[in-house]
């Protein structure tokens, strides 16, 4: 059974079609890759996969219980004054402050994390750890929305 079909889905941007008639199915093990020009709706066809847009037309079914997790390309407003730290601990599942700060710890270093970093706020941070530490939220469960 698949865990994730697209039927004829279509979806329209400001300069027209951005993809029509796309079919796809992944398979429990599949994996999928997408690759093309900038602008050709791959941001756009992972939004509407992760429920954040409709298509123009098609559908897309999802396995009873499937969980998507999903990073956006942009951080969200309200993670800009917030500091890496902070936006980990909030993902990381309360069991113990001390714990809870331990495990942020643990995900930090395996992540390569230099320690001047992690009380920055996310608007200074580049693109590629903002990247990383959002990697880490969805990993967790939570989703940055």
């Amino acid at each position: 059974m698949s865990l994730l079909s697209v039927e004829n889905a279509a979806i329209s941007g400001h300069n027209g079609m951005l993809f029509e008639d796309l079919s796809f199915s992944i398979n429990e093990g599949g994996k999928l890759g997408l690759g093309g020009n900038n602008g050709c709706g791959k941001s756009t066809l992972l939004n509407a996969i992760a429920g954040e847009t409709e298509l123009s037309k098609g559908s897309i079914r999802k396995k009873k219980g499937l969980k998507i997790g999903y990073i956006a390309q942009s951080v969200p407003v309200h993670f800009e004054n917030m500091t890496l730290r902070q936006v980990l601990e909030d993902a990381v599942p309360p069991q113990g402050l001390d714990y809870s700060q331990y495990k942020v710890d643990m995900a930090l270093e395996a992540r390569g994390a230099p320690s001047n970093i992690c009380n920055r706020k996310m608007k200074l941070l580049s693109g590629g750890r903002v990247c990383r530490s959002r990697t880490l939220n969805v990993a967790s469960g939570k989703e940055f929305t």
